[in-house]
């Protein structure tokens, strides 16, 4: 009888249930990761709709520069310096 050279049926168990266990680590660092890069894309896109707010803001005051008194309804257009503080 020839005897030729294989794995056990027990050896290919124990690689399939090392091998499972792999790829089921594997797949919770991934959907980790997933989480961590939507809280990422969330913070980002917060803080863009931020600083898109803030230039709007400064665009405005900036083409506007005036104070209104509600009481009397009025508006009262101020002047800038033409000299720079120091």
């Amino acid at each position: 009888m020839i005897k030729i050279k294989a794995f056990t049926l027990g050896e290919l168990l124990v690689v399939l249930v090392v091998s499972s266990i792999a790829i089921t680590i594997s797949f919770l660092a991934l959907e980790n990761v997933q989480k961590q890069l939507k809280s990422i894309q969330s913070i980002f896109e917060t803080q863009q709709q931020i600083n898109h707010l803030e230039r709007s803001i400064t665009t405005d005051l900036n083409l506007f520069i005036g104070v209104y008194n509600a009481t009397t309804v009025s508006y009262t257009h101020l002047t800038l310096p033409t000299t720079p503080y120091v």
